[in-house]
């Protein structure tokens, strides 16, 4: 019960990486380019020849403008109008993505240890495995599996939370650069969660293979990883602004555009 109960959280945990991962090289790929609303006409001309004539003889106009303004959108001189609605959507899409990956890598880590040494609760006195609220018991069990999965809850929330509001206020504030979105960030955020996991287990096994006991190699393994979570967030932030500033701002684009005209 408990291999499956520990290969389902895994392969959900490793689902969610890779659709991270995923998600954010297609955008990269995609690199945010806009339809021209002509070629748009020009597809649905085959199913609708008559009516997208019409529009086209009609709204020339229309489509002539529109086709401007995308153009400016994706040579990056102007962006796309966002509201505060979006911007806020979009805030609220980094810091749970940000809080999300925490958590996975708080229950990964207290699961591996768990699969080490079924014991290293309860020599921390944590078995049962209590969440308090003053002086009331939320939760309490004996099971080491799912003291783990809380555990690794409880360890790494309060930790993500506020990393993933930084991080969303500086891909976000300040309207001179370009924002980034939750896509931009989730391929290196997925890399960054990867290595965070990989790290302390190189250190737990080198502490093992000094000292032969379990107890001092969950102990190091542990104690470098928040060591290396830390690390990560940190990063994170940091590429967050230098992608930012390394794209063009709207009105340097601008600039170099009326250059480029004269």
């Amino acid at each position: 019960m408990n291999s499956c109960f520990i290969l389902t959280l895994r392969l959900i945990i490793a689902s969610c990486l890779c659709f991270f991962a995923m998600q954010g090289q297609a955008e990269e790929d995609n690199e945010n380019h806009q339809p021209l609303l002509s070629e748009l006409l020009d597809k649905a001309a085959h199913n609708q020849p008559e009516a997208i004539q019409k529009i086209k003889t009609e709204c020339p106009v229309l489509i002539e403008y529109s086709d401007e303004q995308i153009q400016l959108i994706n040579s990056g001189a102007q962006q796309p109008q966002i509201s505060v609605r979006e911007d806020l959507l979009e805030m609220a899409k980094i810091t749970g993505m940000v809080l999300l990956a925490a958590v996975f890598y708080g229950i990964n880590r207290d699961l591996t240890t768990a699969i080490i040494d079924s014991q290293y609760f309860s020599y921390l006195d944590l078995n049962p495995f209590s969440w308090v609220a003053g002086n009331h018991y939320i939760v309490a069990c004996s099971s080491n599996m799912l003291i783990a999965l809380l555990s690794g809850i409880n360890s790494t929330w309060w930790l993500g939370l506020p990393f993933g509001v930084v991080i969303a206020l500086v891909a976000r504030y300040d309207t001179y650069y370009e924002k980034l979105s939750w896509y931009d960030l989730s391929f290196h955020l997925s890399k960054l969660t990867l290595g965070s996991l990989v790290y302390p287990l190189f250190i737990g096994a080198f502490a093992f293979i000094i000292t032969s006991s379990r107890r001092l190699s969950i102990g190091a393994m542990r104690n470098w990883s928040y060591t290396s979570g830390l690390g990560a967030g940190g990063a994170l932030i940091v590429y967050s602004s230098q992608l930012r500033s390394s794209k063009a701002s709207p009105q340097e684009a601008v600039a170099k555009s009326e250059k480029n005209a004269k």
